[in-house]
């Protein structure tokens, strides 16, 4: 999964996003006001001013400027005569008088004058240029002189406004694409992951950088991935063991089947001596009961694997319930020259459990020392009460079981203390059925062996 630094929420990209609009849309409309004076200006804005049309020597320079904006320009002699006129000039006028002349420049906006003039002087004392505009084009501040016309090339703010328009339309296109690409991006890969999910493509993962909404989306789905695949993973497990559980017990149900067929065989042919018939019938009838009891503990073990299965749970005094257990066990454990000894509080403990599924739990490890307890002569069974849990233990002091590649196995089906495969001991299910049902109670079950005594132990969350 991406460890990034925390990443934007799209509210704040798209508030970004209309900041970078509203700064664009005033830099497109300074575009457009320079673009419109280049066009109005025919490229030359700053020939607009009467005094940057004539160059160091005197000549002029550039009218465009000034004949864009409805102006002419006339050049006079020192008699101010009118020796060249460079546009289109709107009065009649060939020589002006001193008093013409100033009536002509001056600034007053009262001046009846229907043009304004601007006189500048050719270096060496070798002449004049005039530079005039229409009167009402002209509007004077106390530090700008501000010069516009109607009738010129783009008629006014016409080609400002069409240049503003088209570039806003621009970038209205451009900031669609840049929020689309923002948005869609994400949500196609995230689309195109499902698509492929669903095709079957395993170890799919996302990895893109985006806001933090489609991060959270990201890293959801990554982590529903990671799901799948232990599911999957479990499911396979569960599957394969399954398939070993059913070939093995298939293996060891074989041996007691051919038995009792061929001892039935032998009865039913009169093959048997009437000394040896109730020992046939008894073979039949134990072998019997081993099938019985492996079906039994399959159908109890595939129970407690499934997910599906909920125990039931009663509360009642967790002491009392082990010591009936080990009183049920007193005289059979006498029987093998064993003897059940229990340490238990002598006190109420109440715990919500399935006592029948327990009764099985702690049979199956008593039944167990009992079995393979060759060499001793103990069993113990404890009980403590810790912070939250309950803490039982069966141990016995026999041999332990030292074959070091069982470890954590000897809970595995059909696996003994020598991993060996055995047809005269019991099914090889009871330390499985044990631990699933442990825990379904949410609890943990282990086996170790110290201090000559081979120690299960179980526990149950208070």
């Amino acid at each position: 999964m991406r460890k990034n630094k925390r990443a934007r929420g799209i509210i704040s990209s798209l508030t970004g996003s209309y900041l970078l609009f509203a700064v664009l849309l005033i830099v497109i409309g300074l575009i457009s006001l320079i673009g419109s004076l280049f066009w109005l200006t025919e490229g030359n804005p700053a020939g607009v001013n009467p005094y940057a049309i004539m160059d160091a020597e005197g000549r002029l320079s550039d009218p465009n400027a000034v004949l864009s904006l409805n102006g002419w320009i006339e050049e006079l002699d020192r008699e101010y005569r009118v020796i060249d006129v460079y546009g289109n000039k709107k009065s009649q006028e060939m020589i002006y008088t001193p008093e013409r002349l100033f009536r002509l420049v001056s600034y007053d906006p009262d001046s009846p004058e229907e043009y304004l003039g601007t006189l500048i002087e050719k270096p060496e004392d070798s002449g004049y240029y005039i530079v005039f505009y229409n009167r009402k084009d002209v509007s004077i501040s106390p530090f700008t002189i501000n010069i516009s016309s109607t009738g010129t090339r783009a008629d006014g703010y016409q080609f400002f406004v069409i240049l503003l328009l088209v570039l806003f339309f621009l970038l209205c296109i451009g900031m669609g694409y840049y929020l689309r690409a923002k948005i869609n991006r994400p949500l196609k890969q995230l689309v195109n992951a499902m698509k492929q999910v669903q095709e079957g493509t395993e170890g799919l993962r996302l990895d893109f950088k985006t806001e933090a909404e489609f991060a959270l989306i990201r890293d959801a789905f990554n982590q529903m991935i990671d799901s799948l695949e232990q599911a999957r993973a479990e499911r396979e497990e569960s599957e394969k063991s399954k398939n070993r559980i059913l070939l093995e017990l298939s293996h060891d149900i074989k041996t007691p089947i051919a038995t009792i067929n061929s001892y039935a065989v032998a009865l039913e042919q009169g093959l048997v001596t009437e000394e040896k018939e109730q020992m046939y019938y008894e073979t039949i009838r134990l072998k019997a009961e081993r099938v019985n009891k492996m079906a039994d503990d399959m159908f109890t073990m595939l129970k407690m694997k499934s997910r599906e299965y909920k125990i039931g749970k009663d509360e009642k005094d967790i002491c009392e319930f082990l010591r009936r257990q080990c009183v049920q066990y007193y005289e059979e454990a006498a029987n093998r020259g064993l003897e059940i000894a229990a340490r238990i509080p002598e006190k109420h403990i109440f715990c919500k459990a399935d006592f029948l599924l327990l009764e099985r739990v702690v049979g199956n490890l008593i039944e167990n020392a009992m079995k393979y307890n060759k060499t001793g002569d103990q069993i113990l069974v404890t009980l403590d009460e810790e912070e939250k849990e309950i803490r039982i233990t069966v141990q016995d002091d026999g041999l332990p079981i030292h074959n070091s590649e069982v470890g954590g196995d000897i809970f595995e089906a059909f696996v003994r203390g020598d991993k060996s495969r055995r047809t005269d001991g019991g099914t090889g299910l009871g330390l499985t059925i044990a631990r699933e049902i442990v825990e379904k109670h949410s609890g943990t079950i282990s086996y170790v062996y110290e201090e000559k005594w081979n120690i299960f132990i179980f526990t149950i969350p208070l």
